[in-house]
């Protein structure tokens, strides 16, 4: 239909990196694109009780930045936004109460947009109290209060253009619901979308966003434009990206938080009785100018090369969360041994809804860190009649590797809109795709000030060993002990650790599985809280000139061992204290010189061990 259309999309489509592994596959996750920030609900949530201050243990202390770019947002003082877990469909939130003008810094992320400089924001959030000039994000203390992003004004979503004037919008926000938002500034053209409905459609002359203190999101620096209500995610691109990405990304949000679009609401694998909203992403076109034709997302499916792809056609997928393992060994057909549990559901359709045909399309699996793959044992299944089941269908063959465990079907006509498909193996033996996991949980041990860590498998196969590791925000883990697995068995086996350090607050827990011939993959996340005790207290904390104070309640006549460690394990201070040096109960420490961030703080007190977040400005 369109055999030129590589060449133009080419010529007309920004930049946004090849490895599209960015939300819904829109840029890449490296950092090497134009995805500038990426804040996502479900990653990099750092959370502290705040003991001396009298926060709650679901303070935030550090979003991070999924883009690659390392751009964590940190929080701005005393007056953080909370973290609200299995908030919206399954997923969490960040609350801001507007009285208390709560925030999280921006310093390193924005500090400056030029009137010539193309960006696109898109929010997913939920407006509660107040909706007269509530800004989602706006300048830092001490800055203009002229560059507010979605600001709010009598329920209308705003841009503030930096001269104390603003593009309104057209229609009405609605409370208590949750919406996404996209802005985009392409020049001197300024576009809104509410649930993927254009509601700004304008230009106007733009004065440098010239700040030096950039933005703080859920907050602005004047009386009343603080956030009211909850934001689950955040995405910055440093490009006005095009219709097509557009429409792919507000599908993929609108799926994740089970948001419906008012406009282009492609993908319905999400509905009631469906639920294939997990790591959605898509190809598409809306005209020669606007195309996404290679995504991935971030799951281990990639699809390109679509032969046939024309105007106001998409090709959307997302999967029912099933586990990476090939457990299912009865709704197989002929030839096929077991199959992956995650089964992948796809919308090919217009904007409209209406069925349409992309051609053939290239399939691409990332089977990193899942064993030993014999590649004549790959078998794609496709629900080719789309009644749920994979038994009565004809498997395809001719798997071809691209190296780095990257398998791929080329030339797949058999996917049509509405149906399912998934991967297969025809030897469970030699491409067992391997570990059987049953559960997995960590609770908590107030008392004994430990975390108890079990899980439970129905088979192994090659299983040398599992690794505990525990880390302070979900993102740089660290291992606190090896178990050794059962090589080959289908029986059900159980095991279980005690973490004598776990982190007062927030503590995340991840299982990792490695095989006898090295291969490993991970198995899961899970977190444990566990509520501080008057035992110990920092002050101040984030640290002032690297120095803080431990106050310890009742030290008796021990000495008080102190370590400073950064997050991936390494020393940085440590030192005892005797008992004629702990003055009035306290110990003053003086680090030496570092660079800003979060380490971990270790207080050993005669046989017990207080494992603490430090954050240092």
């Amino acid at each position: 239909m369109f055999k030129n259309w590589v060449i133009v999309s080419l010529a007309f489509m920004p930049y946004l990196g090849w490895s599209q592994t960015g939300p819904a596959g829109i840029g890449a996750s490296d950092g090497s694109s134009t995805l500038e920030l990426w804040l996502d609900i479900d990653k990099g949530i750092t959370t502290t009780n705040n003991t001396g201050s009298g926060g709650s243990a679901t303070d935030v202390t550090n979003w991070a930045d999924q883009s690659g770019n390392g751009l964590n947002m940190t929080g701005a003082g005393t007056a953080v936004p909370e973290f609200i877990t299995s908030f919206v469909n399954g997923h969490g939130a960040m609350q801001f109460v507007q009285s208390n003008f709560e925030r999280l810094n921006l310093s390193n992320t924005i500090t400056s947009i030029t009137a010539s400089d193309n960006r696109t924001f898109l929010y997913v959030f939920k407006f509660t109290g107040n909706l007269n000039n509530c800004e989602i994000m706006g300048p830092s203390s001490g800055e203009s209060v002229d560059y507010g992003t979605f600001t709010v004004t009598n329920d209308r979503l705003r841009l503030r253009n930096g001269a104390n004037n603003a593009y309104s919008a057209i229609n009405s926000v609605t409370q208590d619901a949750w919406h996404v938002g996209t802005l985009s500034k392409n020049g001197t053209a300024v576009n809104a979308w509410n649930d993927n409905t254009n509601i700004l459609n304008t230009t106007g002359t733009f004065l440098d966003w010239a700040v030096s203190n950039a933005y703080d999101l859920g907050a602005a620096n004047f009386s009343g434009r603080s956030f009211q209500g909850e934001i689950a995610e955040l995405i910055i691109y440093s490009t006005s990206i095009n219709t097509a990405q557009r429409i792919i990304l507000n599908n993929y949000l609108a799926a994740k938080y089970n948001i419906t679009l008012s406009a282009s609401d492609i993908y319905d694998e999400d509905n009631a009785g469906s639920n294939f909203d997990y790591e959605v992403a898509g190809i598409g076109r809306t005209d020669a100018s606007n195309i996404q034709s290679d995504s991935r997302g971030t799951g281990i499916v990639r699809i390109l090369n679509a032969t046939d792809l024309g105007n106001d056609e998409f090709f959307i997928w997302g999967h029912n969360n099933g586990a990476l393992l090939a457990n299912e060994t009865s709704d197989v057909p002929a030839g096929v041994a077991a199959r992956f549990a995650r089964v992948w559901r796809v919308s090919e359709a217009s904007s409209a809804g209406a069925a349409v045909d992309v051609g053939s399309i290239d399939i691409r699996f990332d089977l990193s860190n899942l064993g030993t793959v014999v590649i004549t044992d790959l078998r794609l299944l496709v629900d080719s009649d789309n009644d749920g089941v994979f038994s009565d269908e004809t498997p395809i063959t001719g798997a071809t590797s691209l190296g780095s465990n990257i398998y791929a079907f080329t030339g797949v006509s058999a996917i049509a809109n509405n149906m399912r498909f998934t991967l297969g193996t025809s030897n469970a033996t030699q491409t067992p795709l391997p570990v059987e996991l049953v559960s997995f949980t960590v609770s908590p041990l107030e008392q004994e000030r430990k975390v108890e860590v079990k899980w439970t498998t129905a088979t192994e196969r090659d299983n040398d060993y599992f690794t505990v590791e525990r880390s302070a925000d979900g993102y740089i883990f660290q291992e606190v002990e090896r178990v050794q697995g059962a090589n080959t068995t289908n029986t059900k086996q159980s095991y279980s650790i005690l973490d004598a350090m776990p982190f007062t607050g927030l503590s995340y827990y991840r299982l990792k599985q490695t095989d006898l011939d090295g291969n490993y993959e991970y198995l899961g996340i899970r977190a444990a809280t566990l509520n501080a005790k008057e035992q110990i207290v920092i002050s101040p904390n984030p640290a002032q000139d690297l120095k803080f104070t431990i106050h310890v309640t009742n030290p008796g006549e021990h000495p008080v061992y102190v370590k400073v460690m950064d997050t991936s394990g390494e020393e940085l201070y440590a030192r005892q204290y005797g008992v004629n040096e702990i003055q009035n109960n306290e110990v003053t420490i003086d680090l030496p010189a570092t660079t800003p961030g979060m380490y971990i703080l270790q207080v050993i007190l005669d046989d017990s061990v207080y494992t603490e977040k430090l954050f240092i400005k």
